[in-house]
């Protein structure tokens, strides 16, 4: 009896070799579009151009941060897995302060999904955690940063720049970044 399993990868040497138009209707027909190869390859043949060494050499740093939440924005509109969408913008953060942008906004979108994705909280919470993750992104633990140059893994992020940044323009005040189950921005951290 052959097994089935949840999320078939299509071959990503027969990926590569598809234009833009064959992968996203591949993609459309795959079980909720997030074949791993598929995606991979459709974004790579999307934004290789616009993250390679070649163009980012000659950004200034305000310059590679838009152009880094520029392809970050596609890639939520393209509903991209969220995993790529989250590496996408831990990449367009970690450029952030070099640009000196500090946005509120978005580093709280990444520290909720790095907690949602490693399931800080309760007992209770890591269990329901664990139970939606396939719903919520089929692929939480892929290394995307094979499909692209330029991009780095998202472990590489120093919230602390942001924190401190924080914390100078608050007059002290970071009780918005407290969150006594995460495992990044601990009550400690930001004491």
């Amino acid at each position: 009896m052959k097994k089935e399993y949840e999320h078939n990868e299509i071959d990503m040497n027969l990926c590569n070799a598809m234009t833009i138009d064959q992968l996203e209707q591949l993609r459309a027909w795959s079980t909720g579009g997030t074949d791993a190869n598929v995606v991979g390859s459709l974004f790579s043949k999307r934004y290789s151009e616009q993250l390679s060494s070649e163009v980012i050499a000659t950004m200034t740093s305000a310059q590679k941060y838009e152009n880094m939440l520029q392809v970050y924005q596609a890639s939520r509109q393209e509903s991209m897995p969220k995993s790529l969408q989250m590496l996408l913008l831990g990449n367009a953060l970690e450029l952030g302060p070099k640009a000196c942008v500090y946005d509120v906004a978005l580093f709280n979108e990444y520290v909720k999904w790095k907690e949602w994705q490693y399931g800080g909280g309760t007992t209770a919470q890591k269990i329901g955690t664990f139970l939606t993750s396939s719903i919520y992104d089929s692929h939480q633990h892929k290394d995307w940063t094979g499909c692209v140059q330029n991009l780095k893994h998202d472990n590489s992020f120093d919230y602390n720049i942001f924190l401190r940044h924080f914390a100078f323009e608050r007059n002290g005040d970071l009780s918005e970044f407290k969150h006594k189950a995460s495992q990044y921005l601990t009550v400690n951290a930001v004491e």
